[in-house]
């Protein structure tokens, strides 16, 4: 039997796009602009990872418009991250 989602998180789960992924140190762990030379890469420090999250704005303005009708508490006060390592291309 499926589980469904409604009986893990409080309302259905978002999609989000990551652009960066920072070391402990703050160094950019996903530079694909050519910043950083192939002979100065260093590996990643420590094992925290800060992430710089792009929300859907169409998404963030609904969720914005129901909070205030229904005067319900802000769901991005915070919020938890599920992650891949290796994500899926074309999910259609």
């Amino acid at each position: 039997m499926a589980t469904q989602p409604t009986q893990f998180f409080k309302s259905k789960p978002h999609t989000i796009v990551t652009p960066q992924v920072k070391d402990e140190d703050g160094r950019l762990m996903n530079d694909f602009t050519g910043r950083i030379k192939r002979d100065e890469w260093k590996p990643p420090s420590g094992f925290q990872r800060t992430l710089t999250v792009a929300l859907d704005t169409a998404q963030y303005q609904i969720d914005m418009e129901s909070m205030a009708a229904h005067k319900s508490e802000d769901v991005y006060s915070s919020f938890n991250v599920l992650m891949r390592r290796k994500p899926k291309v074309g999910l259609n």
